[in-house]
C-alpha cells in the first residue's frame, strides 16, 4: 500500500492498461509523479465526499478500510471496500494529471460537454456546469462508498482557505 493513498502504482497501472483513451498516457507518466497523483487524488476524494461506514480501525491513517457500507443490498467486507475505492481514486489522479497537463480525458467524464458531433462539427456545451466540478467518473466510482459534501467548494480548501488549484 502507498502511504497516503487509496491506490498502489501497480494498481491504477492495471486499472489504465485497459483504457483505450488513456493507457498510453498513463504509462508515459514516471512512477513517483504517479504516487505523487495518487496520495493527491486521495486527499481530494477525502476533501471531496463523506464517507458511508465506519472505519475498521479508528487508529487507521485514512478513511478506508470502512465497515458497514451496503452496496446493492450486500455489505462490504473492509477488504471490499479498499477494492471498491481504488477506481475513484484512479479516476481522480488522472483528472489531476489532465487538468494539469492538457491530456485527454475520458470524454464521458469531461464535465460541460454535452454532446460533440462529427460532419459539420457540432460540439454542445452545459453552460450550468462549472469546470471545477467532480467529474462524473469520480462520482460514478465512488457509487455507494460516499456522498458529495454539500459545503464541496473546489475553490476553497477543506479549512475554507483560498486555492488556486486542485
Amino acid at each position: 500500500m502507498l502511504e497516503g493513498s487509496y491506490a498502489t502504482v501497480a494498481e491504477s497501472d492495471t486499472y489504465f492498461s485497459t483504457d483505450y483513451t488513456r493507457s498510453t498516457a498513463w504509462a508515459a507518466i514516471s512512477d513517483s509523479d504517479k504516487e505523487k497523483l495518487l496520495q493527491t487524488a486521495t486527499r481530494n476524494l477525502n476533501i471531496m465526499f463523506n464517507w458511508n461506514g465506519e472505519r475498521e480501525d479508528e487508529d487507521q491513517t485514512l478513511p478506508f478500510p470502512r465497515t458497514s457500507i451496503i452496496c446493492d443490498g450486500l455489505e462490504l467486507s473492509a477488504d471490499g471496500s479498499s477494492e471498491a475505492i481504488i477506481p475513484a481514486t484512479c479516476e481522480e489522479a488522472y483528472n489531476i494529471y489532465a487538468s494539469s497537463t492538457g491530456a485527454t480525458q475520458n470524454p464521458v467524464s469531461v464535465p460541460g460537454i454535452e454532446s460533440v458531433g462529427v460532419g459539420s462539427i457540432d460540439v454542445k456545451f452545459d453552460l450550468d456546469v462549472k469546470v471545477d466540478q467532480i467529474p462524473n467518473a469520480v462520482i460514478d466510482s465512488v457509487g455507494c462508498l460516499g456522498t458529495v459534501k454539500s459545503e464541496y467548494n473546489p475553490a476553497k480548501d477543506s479549512w475554507g482557505n483560498g486555492v488556486t488549484s486542485r
